[in-house]
């Protein structure tokens, strides 16, 4: 296992001025994005909006950022031979990138569209880390602990109501401390509350829980078929997540007289995301280009901490993306942060928590 920190940049005659241009983008970034979570100038709280708005918003500060500065890149730098790249095609970067193309004009389709998408993933990546920083300073800070407690409350019992009335789920034990939890949206207006079975991949969203371990191994997320999120009535990924996790809580704890207090300090607990066997070809193209120039992913596993570059890229794409507001929005019961992330066997990814 290899942990990352920091890695050589590569030498460039404009390099300090680009980090200067890089540190001050960044900033603005940072104050003119502040309100895409609910968080103002990144440092306090305030009412939030629909989550639709805010998602159009983060993806046109998202936009202005990369297109008006290049993230310092602490990546691969020297183009891999066609060899490398070419199985990328159809499992990493869509076929269309390439078309017909062949020889160099194909290696150079697809190592731009790879720097591409590593772009875009820090971009966004780093926003989520400057959201997620700025809300445990804000939830640390005395003065405002009651009044952002009070926020949290909100949005939970939002949430609590639309899974509670447009949401079926199915736990089944896989072990002593094992759980699957089976999901599937619903319109209530429309449908009848439909019956969800307790086999792999049924439902929309189909997840692992290790009680003992106090792991969470996202498996089957598909929010494109969750009725109830097309029809306005849904909450987020991350939401679900938490939603599940619990109900495996509660029913592991089922029957005891601390159940209440078993279920908590599991939920403060958890210690690690993982998502296997990744297809998405974002994820997979910004892992490729997170690794050391030489390297393919499938070659070993690597580590990276949460606030180097590598890692917000990371975050950054949509397999991970859940995870800091996974845990913004239960900071109140988790208190927890991303400490780094994993990637293993070249698709799996490990998202590793701490205290806060």
């Amino acid at each position: 296992m290899h942990l990352h920190t920091l890695q050589p940049q590569e030498s460039n005659s404009s390099t300090h001025q680009t980090t200067a241009n890089t540190t001050t983008a960044r900033m603005e970034f940072a104050n003119n994005r502040a309100d895409a979570r609910g968080y103002q100038r990144v440092s306090s709280m305030v009412a939030t909006s629909p989550r639709t708005q805010k998602a159009a918003h983060w993806q046109h500060q998202a936009d202005a950022y990369t297109a008006n500065s290049s993230p310092i890149q602490l990546k691969k730098t020297i183009k891999p031979p066609l060899a490398d790249l070419a199985p990328l095609v159809g499992n990493g970067i869509e076929a269309s990138v390439v078309g017909a193309l062949t020889g160099e004009e194909k290696r150079d389709a697809i190592w731009t569209k790879l720097n591409t998408e590593y772009d875009d993933c820090y971009a966004k990546g780093n926003g989520y880390m400057d959201l997620l920083e700025a809300a445990i300073v804000a939830y640390n800070d005395a003065a405002r602990r009651d009044t952002i407690l009070q926020q949290i409350a909100t949005k939970k019992a939002r949430s609590t109501g639309r899974y509670t009335d447009n949401y079926a789920t199915t736990v089944h034990p896989l072990s002593p401390s094992r759980y699957r939890v089976n999901t599937k949206g619903y319109n209530p207006d429309e449908e009848a509350r439909p019956d969800v079975g307790t086999d792999e991949y049924e439902g929309d969203y189909s997840n692992e829980f290790d009680l003992a371990h106090r792991t969470i191994k996202a498996a089957w997320n598909f929010a494109e078929y969750d009725t109830a999120r097309s029809s306005g009535k849904g909450i987020n990924n991350s939401e679900i997540l938490y939603r599940q996790y619990k109900d495996a809580a509660e029913a592991h704890y089922h029957g005891q007289d601390d159940k209440d207090a078993s279920v908590a300090a599991a939920i403060r607990g958890v210690s690690k995301i993982t998502r296997n066997t990744i297809i998405n070809d974002t994820t997979l193209a910004t892992i490729f280009m997170a690794y050391p120039n030489g390297v393919k992913p499938s070659d070993r596993n690597e580590t990276w901490n949460a606030d180097t570059n590598d890692g917000k890229a990371l975050l950054g794409t949509p397999n991970a993306k859940s995870t800091p507001f996974l845990l913004m929005d239960h900071l109140d019961d988790m208190e927890r942060t991303i400490d780094n992330i994993q990637v293993k066997g070249g698709d799996n990814l490990e998202i590793n928590l701490t205290d806060i």
